[in-house]
């Protein structure tokens, strides 16, 4: 099945995204500064309008062909939403008016700490073909120094596959189904006040891989 936005199509455009947004040496200078801080970093991924997932689906929007894609922030206590469509209360308010879409094309969760398992938790429970999870990894520098360090991101990508092996075995949802988790982490040594570099892994069918961004 054909998805509205598939993983594929989101790091496309964050990719795109990501780019403009570090394209001058203020620029870079600016996202360094706002991975520093929880707050900051929250209010560059998340803000309306003009935050990375509202510039995200902009690109999504333009790129698909998606009329009425919408970004919805922290909607339900989901950090973000890309929707769109009809509104199921009134069923004749096209989206993405404020309301209830009946097209969740995607569901996306943001985490700056290590408890990443709760926001995997609440993306699992959600109904939506792309479900992406963001969240940060120590610096090469700090896994290469500390074994724990090393070691953290497999064991957070091994425990989500635990978690959703657990839940298929009891409801198994869409097969379909995909999930994209990005991950942040600062750079070492001469290159540590640049913006951060991201890697990418899906999982979709049972199967992690991991996807290179190149940013």
């Amino acid at each position: 099945m054909s998805l509205p936005i598939s993983s594929q199509d989101f790091l496309e455009a964050f990719g795109n995204v990501w780019h403009h947004q570090t394209a001058s040496d203020d620029s870079c200078a600016a996202v360094a500064q706002a991975y520093r801080g929880n707050k900051s970093w929250t209010h560059f991924v998340l803000a309306e309008d003009v935050g990375l997932l509202a510039k995200v689906a902009k690109r999504l929007q333009q790129r698909l062909g998606l009329e009425h894609l919408g970004h919805y922030r922290e909607w339900g206590r989901i950090d973000a939403m890309y929707a769109g469509g009809q509104d199921l209360l009134t069923m004749d308010k096209p989206g993405p008016a404020d309301g209830y879409p009946d097209k969740i094309y995607a569901v996306i969760e943001n985490e700056n700490g290590g408890d990443v398992e709760q926001e995997m938790y609440k993306l699992i429970l959600l109904r939506a073909p792309l479900k992406v999870l963001m969240f940060c990894d120590w610096a090469e520098d700090e896994r290469e120094a500390n074994p724990d360090k090393r070691i953290w991101l497999p064991q957070k990508l091994r425990h989500f596959e635990k978690m959703l092996a657990a839940f298929q075995s009891f409801w198994p949802e869409h097969e379909g189904t995909e999930y994209l988790f990005l991950v942040a982490a600062r750079r070492s040594g001469i290159a540590r006040h640049q913006p951060p570099m991201w890697r990418s892994w899906i999982f979709l069918g049972g199967t992690m891989t991991e996807h290179p961004l190149g940013i």
